[in-house]
């Protein structure tokens, strides 16, 4: 049985190096959703060479209030791009949207089919 946060006894700190369950209770989310946010990039990686992962909580305080450190953060662990920017469309790409709406517009219009109130019977 899973018992709410509230009865749970926590200590009123977080530890410095934190499992995957002790990161995602902090954000209260699940323990897949973190390591779906680890794996997309929206959350730093795990401390390299631990078994089980466990991640440097001053990096994810870091990570989640301060973009800019971000990059450093990848850099110390060995993470080479921003998993999140390279699946982002260019700036001056094409907008996949845009592409969408003009096979819409070049389409060939079919007439509709009239109705007995249109024909004028």
């Amino acid at each position: 049985m899973t018992l709410p946060k509230a009865a749970l006894s926590l200590s009123a700190r977080t530890r410095a190096y934190p499992d995957a369950e002790g990161c995602a209770s902090e954000f209260n989310i699940s323990r897949g959703t973190w390591e779906r946010w680890v794996r997309d990039g929206y959350a730093p990686p795990a401390v390299p060479n631990l078994d089980p992962p466990r991640w440097r909580w001053a990096d994810v305080d870091a990570w989640m209030s301060d973009p800019s450190a971000r990059s450093e953060i990848r850099r110390r662990y060995g993470q080479s791009e921003d998993p999140v920017a390279s699946r982002r469309p260019a700036a001056d790409g094409p907008d996949p949207f845009l592409a969408g709406i003009a096979g819409v517009t070049g389409a060939k219009r079919t007439e509709r089919r009239r109705g007995p109130a249109q024909r004028g019977s």
